[in-house]
């Protein structure tokens, strides 16, 4: 520490003392200056802190934080899937005006709205479809060659990156017949193409 004598304009004395720490000169002025800052600092990260308690308790309050397994994802792309292709094939075996055409298809055009996911109806035919996803093809190919083996064929799901799952299931021998003329190998499949995002909605 160390103090220094100044003369101001009117000759007048005026003793002044100054502080020096680490090489800068701290006036009493710049220390109280020093001193509001730092309280404002001090201030604002209580605020900070206060906020951030604020939204992380409204978070817990109002949404359910739970871990999303692959198990849970595969169970309810299963229950959907099921109750789907259960409903679609009462559906075509009971009402004869549904249309075969999926596009021209009214009910499935409605649930394809409500439940924002894609339902196709495959058939031998569509082994050459460029439309299709790579691993509906694969799927497809595999129905179509148990098919031919005569072998029962069962549900599968498929993971197409990170945004879709499809679920691919043999339809009833009597829609094969009636929308494909197939009397032979009676194949037909259901498609059906969930977002993740949708099939995550859905976990119970």
């Amino acid at each position: 520490m160390r103090s220094e004598v100044f003369r101001t304009k009117d000759n007048m004395k005026n003793y002044k003392e100054e502080m020096s720490f680490r090489g800068i000169l701290l006036t009493p002025k710049l220390c109280g200056l020093l001193f509001i800052v730092c309280c404002s600092l001090l201030t604002g990260c209580t605020n900070i802190e206060r906020v951030d308690t604020i939204q992380v308790k409204a978070l817990v309050e109002n949404s359910e934080i739970r871990r999303v397994t692959p198990a849970d994802m595969n169970a309810t792309v299963n229950r959907l899937g099921k109750q789907l292709t259960d409903s679609l094939n009462t559906a075509f075996m009971t009402q004869k005006d549904l249309s075969c055409d999926l596009a021209n298809n009214a009910l499935v055009s409605s649930l394809m709205k409500e439940n924002h996911y894609k339902i196709r109806l495959l058939g031998a035919k569509d082994t050459t479809s460029t439309a299709l996803y790579s691993k509906e093809l694969d799927i497809l190919f595999a129905y179509a060659y148990n098919a031919r083996q005569g072998l029962v064929t069962e549900s599968n799901i498929q993971k197409m990156g990170d945004s879709l799952l499809i679920y691919s299931a043999p339809a009833n021998a009597k829609i094969a017949e009636r929308c494909f003329n197939d009397s032979k190998t009676k194949l037909a499949v259901w498609s059906l193409v969930f977002p993740v995002g949708e099939v995550i909605k859905r976990i119970e």
